[in-house]
């Protein structure tokens, strides 16, 4: 008979937030102030938007880019310059944003990129650990706050995942 062996099952994969990273998104091209940088912490978080003409509605808006950076350097108690955000529309969802409630498993996905940079001198471990310290609710809140005062106000945003830092 044929010999099948179990042993080499290779571990789940694990979707880091590195391994996940556009490659697109070089952080000198991305960030002015990272010439003068010590490091540049980066992570993502996805949003859960009503429908995918909201999600691209947001995504091509730069003052949706300035918002979500601004909400992110409040969360972060970090400077806004040193806080870049770039954001699409994700086609492929990754388990932790499947892993969420159904209601807004159904809806349009974003992700937002950041790059935090880290000035010279100082070590990256503290944002590291803030980023690790981010509730989902307490982003959604700060956000749905930042856009009641624009043209996007009322729309349903959820922040579904927040990704873990790296260096």
């Amino acid at each position: 008979g044929m010999d099948v062996s179990v042993a080499n099952i290779s571990e789940p994969f694990v979707e880091t937030a590195e391994a996940l990273w556009p490659d697109q998104l070089t952080t000198t091209g991305m960030i002015p102030e990272a010439a003068n940088a010590s490091h540049v912490v980066k992570f993502f978080i996805a949003i859960a938007v009503g429908s995918s003409a909201q999600a691209q509605a947001l995504v091509q808006n730069p003052a949706f880019q300035s918002i979500i950076e601004q909400v992110m350097a409040n969360k972060l108690s970090h400077a806004k310059a040193n806080v870049n955000a770039t954001c699409n529309v994700s086609a492929r969802r990754l388990a932790t944003e499947w892993a969420v409630d159904v209601a807004r498993r159904l809806m349009a996905m974003l992700r937002c990129y950041f790059s935090v940079v880290v000035p010279l001198g100082l070590s990256p471990s503290g944002i590291q650990s803030s980023v690790v310290g981010l509730q989902t609710d307490s982003i959604t809140q700060a956000l749905t706050l930042q856009l009641n005062d624009t043209n996007f106000s009322g729309m349903d945003v959820s922040v579904a995942s927040i990704s873990e830092p790296f260096v």
